[in-house]
C-alpha cells in the first residue's frame, strides 16, 4: 500500500503512531518482559524498513553521520547483519550486507579524515536450538575468513531478557570455537523472578570462563568480588549503557547504578549506548552525560570523562598500532576542545 494513502487520511495521527511504534516510553510497560516484547516488535518493523536494498546504504551513511556529529570517531557495532531484499526477488546474502557496510564506511572515511572506522561484533538473536547455534557459529567463521579486519567477535542478544534462556555454559558449541573466535558476551543484566536458578550470575561466570573480551551490561557484577579481581587482572572491561539500563527497567536511580561502585573502585568500564534511538537519545553523548552526572560521585571531573573516552580505545578490539594511532588522533581533538573551552570561559 502507498504511504501517501495514510498521510492523506490523517498525517499527524499516522506520524504519532509510527513514532510510538519505533520508540518507547519507560513508564508504559508493566515489567521488563512486557518491554522486551515491544522491543522485538519494533525491531521487526525497523528490520523491514532498513533492509530494503536501496535503503540500506542510506541508513548506514546516516548512522555514521549521526555518530560523527556526536563526536564519535570509532564504532564497534553489534549487528546480526540482516539479509537485504528488493522488489525483484533477488537473493542477497550476509556477504552482501557486510560488504555494503564496509563500502559505506570507506566512502565516509574518504571525506572524514579523523574517522577511524567500524568493526563488527556479529550478534544474532539468542536461541539455544542446536541447529541455530551451529548456523550462527558457521557465519562467524565465514565473516572472520572473508572480512578479517572488519569482524572482531561474537555475541548473542536477547533484548534485555536473558531469563528465558539457558545459561551460556549450556551451549557446548561455544567451547569448541572459543579458540577461533573472540567473544563479547552480554551477561548479568536481568533480574529473574519466579526462578530458583541464579541465571544472570551463572551467565557472568560462564562469559568470563569462555574468555569474553568485555562483559556487556553486567549489572550484577559488583556482587562478585573475585570476578572483579580477575577482570582487573586480565584487563576485561565492563560495558555500561546507562540509559538502556534505565529504560529496560533495571535501574531507576542512577546514583544507585552498579557502575558507581566500579568507577569509584577503579575497575575498567566503557560507556556504550545500546539502542539510543528507541528512547530518542544521542548516539553516545547522552549516555556519557548520565554516567558523569548521574552515576559518578560528586568528585568526578574532566579526568573521569577523559578516562572514559580513552577506555573506548584502550579496551577496544583495535590492534596495538591502531590503538596508538586512534589515541593520537583523539588526543589532538581533546586538546583542541579543552583550548576552546578555556578560551570561551
Amino acid at each position: 500500500m502507498l504511504m501517501s494513502n495514510f498521510h492523506m487520511q490523517d498525517s499527524m495521527s499516522y506520524r504519532d503512531k509510527l513514532r510510538a511504534t519505533l520508540s518507547m516510553d519507560a513508564h508504559s510497560y508493566t515489567n521488563a518482559t512486557h518491554l522486551a516484547n515491544h522491543l522485538k516488535r519494533a525491531h521487526r518493523l525497523i528490520h523491514g524498513l532498513i533492509t530494503y536494498r536501496p535503503m540500506w546504504p542510506t541508513f548506514l551513511f546516516s548512522m555514521l553521520e549521526d555518530f560523527y556529529a556526536d563526536g564519535v570517531t570509532y564504532v564497534e557495532l553489534r549487528s546480526s547483519l540482516p539479509i537485504m531484499y528488493d522488489l525483484s526477488g533477488t537473493n542477497y546474502t550476509i556477504w552482501d550486507t557486510a560488504n555494503s557496510l564496509i563500502t559505506v564506511t570507506n566512502i565516509f572515511r574518504s571525506t572524514h579524515d579523523d574517522f577511524i572506522g567500524i568493526k563488527l561484533i556479529y550478534a544474532p538473536v539468542r536461541d539455544y536450538n542446536d541447529s541455530s547455534m551451529q548456523d550462527y557459529l558457521q557465519i562467524a567463521r565465514f565473516l572472520k575468513a572473508k572480512f578479517p579486519k572488519f569482524f572482531i567477535g561474537f555475541d548473542l542478544i536477547s533484548f534485555g531478557d536473558e531469563c528465558q534462556f539457558q545459561p551460556l555454559g549450556s551451549a557446548i558449541q561455544l567451547l569448541h570455537i572459543s579458540k577461533e573466535i573472540d567473544f563479547y558476551f552480554h551477561a548479568g543484566e536481568s533480574r529473574c523472578q519466579n526462578t530458583t536458578t541464579n541465571l544472570p550470575d551463572a551467565n557472568l561466570i560462564d562469559a568470563l570462563l569462555l574468555g569474553s573480551k568485555r562483559l556487556g551490561n553486567p549489572l550484577n557484577l559488583p556482587l562478585h568480588p573475585e570476578m572483579l579481581r580477575v577482570m582487573k587482572l586480565l584487563k576485561i572491561a565492563a560495558e555500561v549503557c546507562p540509559l538502556s539500563n534505565h529504560y529496560m527497567q533495571y535501574v531507576n536511580d542512577f546514583s544507585q547504578h552498579p557502575a558507581a561502585y566500579l568507577i569509584s573502585a577503579g575497575y575498567p568500564i566503557v560507556v556504550g549506548s545500546d539502542y539510543p534511538y528507541f528512547w530518542n537519545a544521542a548516539p553516545l553523548t547522552d549516555d556519557f552525560y548520565v554516567a558523569f552526572v548521574g552515576i559518578a560521585n560528586g568528585q568526578a571531573n574532566l579526568r573521569l570523562l577523559k578516562q572514559l573516552a580513552m577506555n573506548s580505545f584502550l579496551y577496544s578490539a583495535l590492534t596495538e598500532e591502531e590503538k596508538h594511532n586512534a589515541l593520537s588522533k583523539w588526543h589532538n581533538n581533546w586538546d583542541h576542545w579543552v583550548d576552546n573551552f578555556v578560551r570561551r570561559t
